[in-house]
């Protein structure tokens, strides 16, 4: 069976952006929007993967509880 990868992304508030960290891979990543985020993990995803000798796994992105922020 395949390996699979939780990356976790979180929003920094002091950095406003949201990170992705998996230590496992490791992968470490930051975007300013969470779509941002996931475009560019599934962008350095797979040669990632492929230096660290985890060809053919399964990755999910997982995100942390953020506060929500009202519209001005």
């Amino acid at each position: 069976m395949d390996d699979v990868f939780d990356i976790v992304a979180s929003w920094d508030a002091e950095a406003e952006c949201w990170i992705a960290v998996c230590d496992a891979l490791p992968l470490a990543t930051e975007a300013p929007t969470l779509q941002t985020l996931h475009e560019r993990v599934n962008a350095i995803i797979p040669e990632i993967a492929t230096l660290n000798g985890h060809e053919g796994g399964t990755f999910r992105l997982v995100t942390e509880p953020a506060p929500l922020i009202a519209a001005e």
